[in-house]
């Protein structure tokens, strides 16, 4: 991620860069696979093991990535409720 920002000076525990970092990555994983759910598997698995399930189907192989899917979900209803 820092490499897509060009950036070589940052502190991964700064919030500021934390959260821009996060922010890109989120939006480069959103332009490749246009889907929720597939951006939030890749977040959490890994880019190359979602285009693996992609291309094989059936379902999701990590419980981990689908348990964290599920939670942002209901954690995003929540903020919805709260703040929209």
């Amino acid at each position: 991620v820092a490499y897509m920002l060009g950036e070589d000076d940052y502190d991964l525990f700064n919030p500021s860069d934390n959260i821009r970092f996060g922010v890109k990555y989120l939006s480069y994983l959103f332009e490749k696979f246009k889907n929720e759910q597939h951006v939030l598997y890749a977040y959490n698995a890994g880019e190359g093991v979602v285009k693996k399930w992609l291309s094989s189907g059936g379902d999701f192989p990590y419980k981990e990535s689908v348990n964290y899917y599920k939670r942002v979900i209901k954690v995003k209803k929540i903020y919805k409720k709260l703040y929209f």
